[in-house]
């Protein structure tokens, strides 16, 4: 079996579980795999390479100067893949999050060197924008392609036609716990100063703020649900593109807290076993870590019922028509009913349908690299 090299830079902290779980298991299923992964990459199994970001990866801010630096930090990191590649010839497998030139002439460029290229689909579409050209002219030139769900495959066919069928493979979302990068200091500062600004118990929007997570749904139907003030509604991560009316109604709420910032990995952690329910009112989306996330660290959820979530969670008891915002407000007046105990068969029901995703993890690898 020849080698695998996986190009992934977007791995930085929790992130880089995604890549942690997926050398593990190719480890176990004979699959001889490298890494080359962001220079902020904290996991510690299998042979990774720390080339993107050496610089800027190690800041949160983000301004004209550090954006050109990245963008010549990503270029150098190509260059370097493809004069290594050069020598050993590996598989080339690009996890694909981004619809930048420099990426495409990446994949150009190992496709002129004769090496074969598999794109791994994180991002099936690009968010609000459907298949943009490059990204589409990626897909269509590899080689094959990897998803990770029946949704994901459902996109390709519709943006594509079926004509890529036959270079599809897929296996389940690897994503490891964090346990190994979460320092007990760090995750009992985080547990302070957390339960100090915010307390326990609350409902809890984790991750990139974005319309296409329904971040609307979730605004517009919280204050007629919580019309009394009794619950609370956490808002974790950065703001990006949904809109300054959103943003007002949030702050304005005085049941709503804020923390428009990128969450470090141990107040991730803390975020998650501190909620009494995680919500994820995601509107159309090919995977999520932070579901993964909170079956692997004791988080329950409420889901929209799109297929991402529908294959993890057939048949779960706080699912809500995604885009109905009076649905939703059902759901969570519902939750407001369940005991201690119902929250925890919640918890209990996630955390067993990850592991039962797991458990078909190597096979599905070894099925998918076996030619």
């Amino acid at each position: 079996m020849k080698l695998i090299w996986h190009i992934y830079y977007a791995t930085r902290g929790t992130s880089g579980a995604y890549i942690d779980a997926l050398l593990k298991a190719s480890g176990i299923a004979g699959v001889r795999v490298a890494a080359f992964v962001s220079a902020n990459y904290r996991f510690s199994f299998g042979q990774v390479y720390k080339c993107f970001f050496p610089l800027t990866d190690f800041t949160e801010k983000r301004n004209t100067l550090l954006l050109v630096m990245r963008g010549l930090e990503l270029v150098i990191a190509y260059l370097y893949v493809l004069a290594l590649a050069v020598f050993f010839r590996p598989v080339i497998v690009i996890h694909l999050v981004d619809d930048l030139r420099v990426t495409y002439w990446f994949f150009k460029a190992c496709k002129f060197l004769g090496l074969t290229v598999r794109i791994t689909c994180h991002d099936v579409s690009s968010h609000y924008l459907g298949m943009n050209n490059i990204r589409a002219r990626i897909l269509v030139g590899a080689d094959e392609l990897i998803v990770h769900n029946d949704a994901a495959l459902q996109i390709l066919y519709e943006q594509l036609g079926k004509s890529v069928k036959n270079k599809i493979k897929m296996y389940p979302f690897p994503y490891s716990a964090y346990d190994e990068i979460i320092a007990p200091h760090k995750q009992d500062s985080a547990c302070i100063k957390l339960r100090k600004e915010i307390g326990t118990g609350y409902y809890l929007f984790l991750g990139v703020v974005r319309r296409s997570k329904g971040i609307e749904t979730l605004i517009n139907s919280w204050s007629i649900f919580n019309n009394d003030g009794k619950e609370r509604l956490v808002i974790a991560g950065k703001w990006t593109d949904p809109d300054e009316g959103l943003r007002i109604i949030a702050d304005n709420d005085n049941t709503i807290a804020v923390i428009d910032r990128y969450v470090n990995d141990e107040e991730f952690v803390q975020l998650i076993q501190d909620a009494k329910l995680v919500v994820l009112p995601y509107q159309e989306y090919a995977h999520s870590a932070i579901i993964i996330a909170c079956g692997n660290h004791g988080g329950a959820v409420v889901i929209s019922d799109i297929d991402l979530f529908r294959q993890l969670l057939p048949d779960y008891s706080l699912t809500f028509k995604h885009g109905d915002f009076a649905d939703l407000m059902k759901v969570l007046k519902l939750s407001t009913t369940l005991s201690q105990v119902d929250i925890d068969n919640l918890r209990q029901e996630l955390k067993q349908a990850v592991v039962t995703q797991n458990e078909t993890l190597v096979e599905d690898l070894r099925e998918a690299y076996r030619s």
